[in-house]
């Protein structure tokens, strides 16, 4: 019985004649499967398969990277993950200039990382020298260079894990230091 009032109510929602966008919300117009416009808050009428809105937050969203280990120019090893405040724009470009725009825009923004603080002199990594706290600011400049083309700005990026000189373990090509004895 549930399942049953679950498809009606889906029915009513897909035959209804209009489309509430909310207030931290905009959204894009398609007519018969086609862009447009965008369009703010309200009540918007559709046709049943004609025309249909769709919805995009534009309220701040927090996400974060995998946790990554990057060689650094110097040789050392840093391991690090990044918090990331992300802001759409441009409803149009984050809706049809990239598919799933919260996805693409952090596999982007890990991938920026990731290049460029292994470039980066290991000096800017530490934050009693004051380097570090620019170092952030330019990552975050450059990471929303990128993501503007599709709608999307970066707003802050912090790194909750950041630790360099991990010492890797090579277990099969070094020789054991405490091996035990026949």
């Amino acid at each position: 019985m549930a399942e049953l009032l679950r498809i009606l109510l889906e029915l009513i929602d897909r035959l209804s004649p209009f489309h509430k966008v909310r207030e931290w919300e905009q959204g894009c117009y398609y007519l018969a499967g086609c862009y447009a416009g965008t369009v703010g808050r309200g009540t918007w009428p559709v046709v049943p398969w004609l025309c249909d809105v769709l919805t995009v937050s534009m309220v701040p969203s927090i996400h974060k990277t995998s946790l990554q280990t990057i060689t650094l120019r110097n040789k050392e090893v840093l391991t690090f993950s990044a918090t990331v405040r992300l802001r759409v724009d441009d409803a149009n470009l984050a809706m049809n200039a990239v598919e799933h725009w919260p996805d693409a825009t952090m596999e982007l923004v890990s991938a920026l990382l990731a290049d460029q603080l292994a470039d980066v002199d290991p000096d800017r990594f530490d934050p009693a020298r004051g380097k570090r706290d620019r170092l952030l600011v330019e990552l975050a400049e450059e990471a929303d260079a990128e993501t503007r083309k599709f709608g999307v700005r970066v707003e802050s990026i912090h790194f909750p894990n950041f630790v360099r000189n991990v010492k890797t373990l090579r277990l099969l090509t070094e020789p054991a230091a405490h091996a035990l004895k026949p």
